[in-house]
C-alpha cells in the first residue's frame, strides 16, 4: 500500500501511546494522523501485498476496526485534513464496473450469455 500525506510529514511514531492500535503519522508543524492497524485489505480479507494508494490529510484518523478494501492497483482513496471516522468504518473500493452506463451491474458474472453494457463515448 502506498500511503501519501502532507509535505511536512516527519515519521511514523512507533512510541506513541496509541501505537499498538494505530499507525501514527507525525508532522513537523504539529499534529498527527491515525490509521488503524489492519486498515488496508484486499477482497480476500488479507492485509499483505495490497495494491493501491491512500492519501490522508493532516490531523485525520479512523477508529479501531475501520478498513478499506482494494481490488486493483488503480484504486485510490483520498481523505482530506481534519477528517474523523468512527469505529468500524468501511470503504469498499471496486473498480471493476463501468460507472458511465445506465446500469452498474456486472452482467457478465451472472451467466446466461449476458454481457456488460458498452460505455458511452467520451467527447
Amino acid at each position: 500500500m502506498q500511503i501519501i500525506t502532507e509535505s511536512d510529514f516527519t515519521c511514523v511514531d512507533k512510541n506513541h501511546r496509541w501505537a499498538k492500535q494505530f499507525q501514527i503519522l507525525n508532522y513537523s508543524q504539529g499534529g498527527y494522523s491515525m490509521i488503524p492497524h489492519g486498515f488496508f485489505r484486499n477482497w480476500l480479507d488479507q492485509t499483505e501485498n495490497i495494491n493501491g494508494t491512500f492519501y490522508i490529510g493532516k490531523c485525520s484518523g479512523f477508529g479501531v476496526g475501520s478498513m478499506v478494501k482494494y481490488d486493483a492497483g488503480l484504486q485510490s482513496l483520498r481523505v482530506g485534513r481534519y477528517v474523523a471516522g468512527g469505529l468500524r468504518l468501511k470503504f469498499l473500493l471496486n473498480g471493476q464496473h463501468e460507472s458511465r452506463t445506465i446500469s452498474m451491474a456486472m452482467f457478465s458474472i451472472y451467466g446466461e450469455g449476458l454481457k456488460n453494457a458498452t460505455p458511452p463515448p467520451i467527447y
